[in-house]
């Protein structure tokens, strides 16, 4: 995403958007929590940038919330830090504490901080 070929690669993202949706669905109905959260994280600067904000923030919820994503792990840490940048750019700033405290919380409890 930050690299030189950053508008060949959100353009391609655009693309393929609909079916990132549902491989993230797949995956958390799948109880595959850890692959859910990686790719929840991974998509939220594209959806940033790309002005994804609802779909962003409903989509984040979903699989912070769910049961097979609760695991205390690196990859939760990432998907709540990135969750917090998608509410502060949408002035859901009281959002915004709750999650970069888990995220803190679970990078020292992981030795990720």
């Amino acid at each position: 995403m930050f690299s030189p070929g950053q508008v060949q690669w959100v353009n391609q993202l655009e693309v393929e958007r609909e079916n990132l949706a549902l491989a993230t669905g797949w995956a958390l109905r799948s109880g595959a929590g850890t692959a859910a959260l990686r790719l929840v994280a991974a998509l939220s600067w594209f959806w940033l940038i790309r002005g994804h904000y609802h779909e962003a923030r409903e989509l984040s919820t979903e699989i912070l919330s769910s049961a097979a994503a609760k695991e205390r792990t690196p990859a939760r840490a990432k998907a709540l830090n990135n969750a917090a940048a998608v509410r502060w750019a949408i002035d859901r700033h009281a959002d915004v504490q709750p999650l970069l405290r888990e995220a803190l919380d679970i990078a020292s409890e992981t030795g990720t901080a």
